[in-house]
């Protein structure tokens, strides 16, 4: 079933565009494609292709792209790039994480994929023209950065066991490709998951996404997982409705101990009822059992089910982090047999 989203996207003429360049009859398998062709043009096997994590400042440099700290035009970006006379210059916000720069380098590369001898290829573009480039380019820089083949070889389903072992191997993981955790989620959706059901959850402190009101803590993304792929918890559902009170309670905890607003060290925390925020390890099983409210797919409907989980979370925050750049994830997995229609 082609999502709402992806059905608007194949309507604009950029989406065509790049199904069309790669040679390709999907616009995921177009993804994938630039991405392993970026890949091998610039690394032979003997200097890099294949070596994880991704050398993408090496990319960019053999591509000839420029890259720069600061002087950016906007404040609302954490990247940009500029077609100049003399090649594609990259200029990247300065004193962000590693894992985020690489992401948004990997990023703007892909904009450049728009353009032939310094013009882009499909020309003015509207609203749901840039939405869907910086859609394309947001998939093509978890394909660059985290090949297919080795996420896939890197999975350890003796390690998927639990909520707890779970979101250990998903912070593990993306050590390892040297990206953030919220980038790994993302490439994590292209796999096909033949272990236990789980439901990885991603919040944040945000407004509503369409309104533009009432901040509180909500998910940003659902990545549903194996026999659990039918699970999801809509973008925009606070932690409150759905509820998961463990969540609430570690952001509660954590924000109490900012200094005037941010995090004096920063790290990943977790939330234990006996010993509060506590760091995250893999040692510590911190995972609970909550009775959730999430949609469940049934016969091309969503309604609304209860499920019994085991639930493990972890908030990412860096030093001078406040509370709208911080964000947890969560795993999921349901109890056998624990499902039941709501209210």
């Amino acid at each position: 079933m082609i999502s709402q989203q992806n059905q608007r996207m194949l309507e604009t003429r950029t989406a065509p565009y790049f199904i069309k360049k790669y040679h390709s009859t999907t616009l995921w398998s177009a993804i994938e494609r630039a991405a392993n062709e970026e890949r091998s043009a610039y690394f032979s096997s003997t200097d890099g292709l294949g070596r994880i994590p991704v050398d993408i400042f090496s990319i960019a440099r053999k591509k000839g792209i420029h890259v720069v700290e600061g002087g950016l035009t906007s404040n609302s970006t954490m990247g940009e790039v500029e077609c100049t006379t003399r090649g594609f210059v990259v200029r990247l916000v300065k004193g962000v994480p590693k894992g985020r720069a690489r992401f948004t380098l990997a990023h703007e590369i892909g904009h450049t994929l728009f353009y032939t001898l310094g013009k882009h290829q499909v020309g003015l573009l509207d609203k749901h023209e840039l939405m869907a480039e910086e859609s394309i380019c947001n998939g093509f820089a978890g394909a660059l950065l985290i090949p297919a083949v080795s996420l896939v070889k890197s999975i350890q389903p003796q390690q998927c066991e639990t909520a707890h072992s779970l979101l250990w191997h998903v912070d593990e993981l993306s050590h390892r490709f040297d990206v953030s955790v919220e980038t790994f989620l993302i490439r994590l959706q292209s796999v096909h998951w033949s272990y236990a059901p789980a439901l990885l959850l991603c919040f944040r402190y945000r407004e509503h996404s369409e309104s533009g009101r009432d901040p509180k803590l909500r998910v940003t993304q659902s990545v549903s997982l194996g026999q659990g792929s039918h699970f999801v918890a809509f973008r925009n559902k606070t932690a409150a409705r759905i509820p998961l009170r463990s969540v609430q309670t570690l952001f509660s905890a954590w924000r109490n101990q900012l200094v005037a607003g941010f995090d004096a060290s920063g790290g990943r925390y977790t939330w234990l009822q006996s010993q509060g925020i506590l760091p995250f390890t893999r040692s510590r099983e911190d995972a609970v059992l909550e009775d959730v409210r999430i949609s469940v797919r049934e016969s091309g409907h969503w309604p609304m089910k209860t499920l019994r989980v085991s639930t493990a979370s972890c908030l990412y925050s860096f030093k001078g982090w406040g509370e709208r750049d911080a964000y947890i994830v969560s795993a999921l997995i349901p109890e056998a047999g624990r499902v039941r229609s709501s209210p």
